[in-house]
């Protein structure tokens, strides 16, 4: 519809300005932030594919076993993908080595919270509304990361250019929640 085709549009905008907003902050080079730029869009792409893939395979939430498909997802990343970290740390472009105890508590941690519940939450999400209003829900950590800075640095400051474009996420979400 034209309202989500505008929420799209807002999101995308907002997007943009804080990714603007923060290339001014960066100190690495040009191509690594445009190599960086043309990785997330790609990644977005195959994100795009896979949700919408997914929700039109599963349709609804009884008819699949959430656990059981990140489980299966964990398998096959854990079967197919370790060659790749492996050709990284062969060519030298990412150097292997194994993290200390301490970490390995923090690797768990991140892994069960920031990525089973998280994914879990997002899948039900996704089943329960659409792929558009759970997309463009996930760019609320854009808003939310400022919120949680501010709240808790001292020295957090934002350009009106940021502070524009996590405006402009707020306002695309409402939009397709309302639309939707």
């Amino acid at each position: 519809t034209v309202a989500k085709g505008v929420a799209v549009v807002l999101v995308v905008g907002g997007v943009t300005c804080v990714a603007l907003a923060d290339s001014g902050e960066s100190d690495s080079g040009q191509r690594d932030s445009l190599w960086g730029d043309a990785l997330s869009l790609g990644s977005a792409a195959g994100y795009g594919a896979y949700v919408v893939y997914l929700k039109r395979a599963v349709r609804h939430e009884s008819r699949v076993s959430m656990p059981m498909l990140f489980g299966l997802v964990g398998v096959f990343v854990l079967l197919l993908a370790w060659p790749l970290g492996v050709l990284l740390s062969v060519t030298g472009l990412e150097m292997f080595a194994w993290p200390s105890p301490p970490v390995w508590g923090f690797l768990l941690l991140n892994g069960l919270l920031g990525t089973v519940l998280s994914d879990l939450l997002w899948l039900y999400a996704v089943m329960l509304t659409t792929p558009l209003v759970a997309t463009i829900g996930l760019s609320l950590t854009i808003p939310l990361a400022m919120v949680t800075q501010a709240l808790f640095t001292s020295d957090a400051h934002f350009t009106f250019v940021y502070i524009l474009g996590a405006c402009l996420v707020v306002a695309g979400f409402f939009a397709v929640s309302v639309e939707t």
